[in-house]
């Protein structure tokens, strides 16, 4: 069976990954943030870029879907790989995009805090992922935003040597 993840839960989740993600950009050497680890690699900068662009156009957008759509919502996958360029992270301040994404973040997490247990509950189909639910979804921005963290660890690793 799988784990029932609660409203509370995932809006502690939400606001302890921003928090986390915050902290570690604010200790960082923010010099190496517009470096690259490699050709076909994103930067600290693309990184947060990303996570802005993912929190408005598809968490912020499928939640807010799951609250007002009469009928069962239907979301196809995305492709986001063209964002980068399409979005111009390369001249972006990543200071800025985090302050936005904050801003972003507080919006999400007021959509989880504001659902009815129904709501919260409601199923949508994914193209990939099948059956979903708001909690799906908040849970995976957050997952999300720590799978990016774990990657901006390693980019200034590399890009630090």
């Amino acid at each position: 069976m799988a784990e029932v993840l609660t409203q509370e839960y995932l809006e502690a989740e939400l606001r302890s990954s921003m928090e986390d993600l915050r902290s570690e950009l604010l200790a960082a050497d923010a010099a190496l943030f517009v470096q690259k680890p490699g050709v076909d690699k994103w930067s600290v900068r693309d990184v947060v870029c990303h996570l802005v662009d993912t929190e408005l156009l598809i968490f912020q957008y499928r939640l807010n879907r799951m609250l007002t759509d009469v009928e069962t919502p239907h979301f196809p996958d995305i492709d986001h790989a063209r964002w980068e360029l399409e979005h111009i992270y390369a001249g972006q301040d990543w200071a800025k995009k985090l302050q936005e994404l904050e801003s972003e973040r507080s919006k999400t997490i007021a959509m989880v805090h504001g659902a009815t247990q129904a709501l919260f509950e409601r199923e949508a189909h994914h193209e990939v992922h099948g059956t979903i639910t708001m909690g799906f979804i908040a849970d995976y921005c957050a997952r999300h935003t720590r799978v990016h963290l774990n990657q901006i660890r390693r980019t200034l690793t590399e890009v630090g040597n």
